[in-house]
């Protein structure tokens, strides 16, 4: 009769022993980017700084930047519905690298016959009524570098 009472024991103990001989340990769940997304504002939180950029953002021994001064002469004929001038841009790199070129952005040529924007332009009108007159005319274009001096240029849709 004892060994009745003692056998659902022993039967426990058993199955205890098994299962927990048999546990593996569960890694932790990794955090998914929907959970946990600090990392990606880890260069804005942890910022280091370099030569360039000091870590609270302030220019470091080594920033530089360029400059722009512009000297602007123009005319303008009410009559004629022109504008005419002339644009000096003087251009200074102070970066540590050669420029090859430089990109002088102009507004979209829209009042031409060829330019793009007319092209694109449905039949019907816009609320431009379809004039295409006007739009830019450069007429010469020269660049000064150290002294020496180009007309190389390019201009696309303007």
């Amino acid at each position: 009769m004892k060994f009745r009472l003692l056998l659902p024991f022993l039967f426990s103990a058993f199955l205890l022993t098994i299962f927990q001989s048999e546990a593996q340990e569960i890694p932790p769940k990794k955090a998914t980017t929907f959970e946990n997304n600090q990392e990606i504002f880890n260069d804005f939180l942890y910022r280091r700084g370099n030569v360039y950029r000091t870590a609270s953002g302030k220019p470091g021994p080594k920033y530089w930047q360029n400059r722009a001064d512009y000297e602007i002469e123009v005319t303008l004929n009410d009559q004629a519905h022109t504008l005419s001038g002339k644009v000096t841009i003087t251009y200074t790199n102070n970066s540590p690298e050669t420029l090859d070129f430089i990109w002088l952005q102009m507004e979209q040529n829209r009042f031409t016959e060829t330019s793009r924007g007319t092209l694109t332009t449905p039949i019907g009108g816009n609320r431009y009524s379809g004039n295409t007159y006007g739009g830019y005319l450069i007429t010469n274009l020269d660049a000064e570098v150290e002294g020496e001096h180009s007309s190389k240029y390019l201009i696309t849709d303007t």
